[in-house]
């Protein structure tokens, strides 16, 4: 009977242990934004590139070179959109690695997960820009299409624009890879540092080629060139930065033979645990240096103490045992704290309290530096990776653990950029030069605030499949309700700081061109814009939930449908421009463009619930006890 208890309360506890792990794996509000955040950092860079260089070039160069970006750049980035498998894998491959190598130091499945997606990369990206090196002119017909109000000056511009950047398609696919790691890694940090290394020498090389007037530096081709410098740059910056470990910082001189004795930790970011630290207490003892000679004489008065009182007489035999175990205890005792406030002096030293103290009123610890997001992957890959291992092929397992994103992911992202290459083709091909330039305007604009929600799915990404991962129980099922609740509260902060950024976009427009009748234009779809970004939040948060639970195939099936019907509906009003059926203009291409939002919303959010609640009935039937 006890021994059946025994075994009912183990159990109980390992229960109770694995519920509240499971549970602390649900992100809360503030630590999904304290993710989330730096993470906007990480996936503003390339839009703040292209808006530096909308700007470079509509100050610098013109009207006509500034049009020249609409199409060029929705050739070069939309193109890049459909490489995106491999930044989600990387995230979510990464991540799940992590989780393997949770009690490993070295992490090797991580390493090489890390490695092998760098690699894949480089030989994606290449294949990426050899199409757009190959096929830019017809692509940018497929933009532009039979268009004669268009400047064949304007067409030579966005050719070139192509041309160049697809040179930097490789270092690009890389950049994305990495980064997408760090966040798989839950490090902010890092790729934060890099890209805006990054977005500094793209900048300065804005300045210096756009101004230009020779035909392949000048204008839209010098922005092309500093884009491409900047990419190299963070490549070579991402393999320094994973291969170079940081300087450990010395800590007090008489201290730090004793560190170098404490355990290692599980991660490279981790302070060694409190040890109580003996050798210092002893060479203190037995030594002859002045910072033991108080303890030293301390010592001596104890065992002479200890003698005294254990010479008796041979009558008072079984007395005298007594007292000499009696003053033995006291000895110990006094040694013992002795050889603790030699410790206490060293632990002190480092800033430690020392163990096994407890802790005093007036005491205030030390926070531990391996607090919460202080991970960072700086020397990962130290004695691991050189930058000509990107060139080597990846491995077949490699190629095995993409293999399942390509086409899920491939056909969402396909969904996304079908939208907007409609509306560059409808602006481009029947609403004028002018029309094109305001439209690269507000497109710039619109891709610098998309990541400030955008980073919640990514947030989403790294958190949920460490949840989603465990099997069918309430705890899970509570977990990932706490999650979805959380990530929703946190979505709707977002959307609210973005109509913010909205409302000011008139204040800034004049900064971007000189011409009053595009800065009219672009204010014209602010409105729309508000309409856009308040529900942003929750799109990208309920769709970075969808894809932490792996449900590509729902996501995929429906930007299936997106990729048919958003082109549909935007080629109508290029026809009704063209016909002159009813007038058109951008707030007539941005209207569509809301309406497909507020769908993504709704069925994004429909279905977040509708996995939940099969979670919820999952863990229920788990429940129930067998007959």
């Amino acid at each position: 009977s006890s021994s059946s208890s025994s075994s009912s309360s183990s159990s109980s506890t390992v229960t109770t242990k694995q519920h509240e792990e499971i549970m602390a794996q649900a992100p809360n509000v503030r630590k999904i934004l304290k993710f989330a955040i730096p993470a906007i950092g990480v996936w503003l860079c390339g839009p703040l590139l292209s808006l530096i260089d909308t700007s470079a070039v509509g100050v610098l160069s013109g009207t006509a070179q500034q049009a020249a970006l609409n199409p060029a750049v929705a050739v070069t980035d939309y193109a890049a959109l459909l490489i995106a498998f491999m930044y989600t894998g990387t995230t979510n491959l990464v991540a799940a690695a992590q989780s393997q190598d949770r009690n490993s130091a070295d992490k090797p499945v991580t390493s090489k997960t890390l490695i092998g997606a760098m690699q894949l990369s480089t030989f994606v990206g290449a294949g990426l820009g050899a199409i757009l090196f190959v096929f830019a002119r017809p692509l940018l017909r497929a933009i532009i299409g039979v268009n004669d109000a268009i400047s064949p000056a304007v067409f030579t511009a966005a050719m070139k624009y192509v041309r160049i950047r697809a040179i930097g398609m490789p270092a690009a696919a890389i950049i994305g890879s990495a980064q997408a790691a760090c966040l798989g890694m839950q490090d902010i940090k890092s790729p934060l540092y890099v890209l805006a290394a990054a977005a500094i020498v793209n900048f300065f090389g804005d300045m210096f080629f756009v101004g230009s007037s020779h035909p392949w530096i000048g204008g839209a081709a010098g922005a092309a060139w500093a884009t491409v410098f900047s990419q190299y740059a963070a490549v070579a910056l991402f393999a320094k930065w994973l291969t170079s470990s940081a300087k450990k910082r010395m800590v007090a001189s008489s201290s730090s033979s004793s560190s170098s004795s404490a355990p290692p930790s599980d991660s490279n970011n981790s302070a060694p645990g409190n040890v109580v630290n003996l050798s210092n207490a002893i060479m203190e003892m037995t030594g002859k240096n002045s910072e033991g000679e108080s303890r030293r004489s301390k010592l001596k008065d104890e065992m002479a103490s200890f003698s005294d009182g254990s010479a008796t007489s041979q009558q008072a035999a079984t007395a005298a045992a007594a007292e000499s175990s009696q003053d033995n205890s006291k000895v110990a005792g006094r040694i013992s704290n002795l050889f603790a406030r030699s410790d206490k002096t060293a632990s002190l030293a480092k800033g430690k309290r020392p163990f096994p103290f407890s802790k005093r009123k007036n005491d205030t610890p030390k926070k531990s530096t391996a607090s919460e997001g202080s991970f960072t992957v700086r020397g990962f890959l130290k004695n691991k990776f050189t930058p000509l291992d990107l060139m080597k092929p990846p491995s077949k397992d490699i190629l095995k653990d993409f293999s399942p994103y390509i086409m899920p992911v491939t056909s969402t992202q396909f969904g996304r950029v079908s939208g907007y290459v409609a509306m560059s083709h409808v602006v481009a091909s029947s609403l004028g030069t002018i029309s094109m330039a305001a439209q690269q305007i507000i497109v710039s604009l619109f891709y610098c605030l998309c990541p400030i929600a955008d980073s919640l799915s990514l947030t989403a990404q790294s958190f949920v499949p460490a949840i989603a991962e465990h099997k069918p129980s309430h705890s899970r099922a509570m977990a990932l309700r706490r999650t979805i609740v959380n990530f929703f509260k946190a979505g709707g902060l977002m959307g609210a700081a973005i109509v913010g950024a909205v409302l000011a976009i008139p204040l800034v427009s004049g900064f971007f061109t000189s011409d009053p009748v595009v800065v009219a234009l672009v204010n014209s779809v602010v409105p729309l814009l508000v309409g856009f970004f308040i529900v942003h939040g929750w799109m990208c948060a309920s769709e970075g939930l969808l894809l932490g639970q792996t449900d590509l195939g729902f996501l995929g099936k429906m930007y299936a449908v997106f990729s048919v019907a958003v082109p549909y509906l935007m080629l109508r009003v290029k026809n009704a421009a063209l016909t002159g059926v009813r007038p058109a203009n951008l707030t007539s291409v941005w209207k569509i463009f809301l309406g497909y939002q507020l769908f993504r919303v709704v069925t994004w959010v429909g279905r977040v619930a509708q996995l939940q609640r099969r979670t919820e009935q999952q863990a229920k039937i788990e429940t129930v006890p067998s007959i």
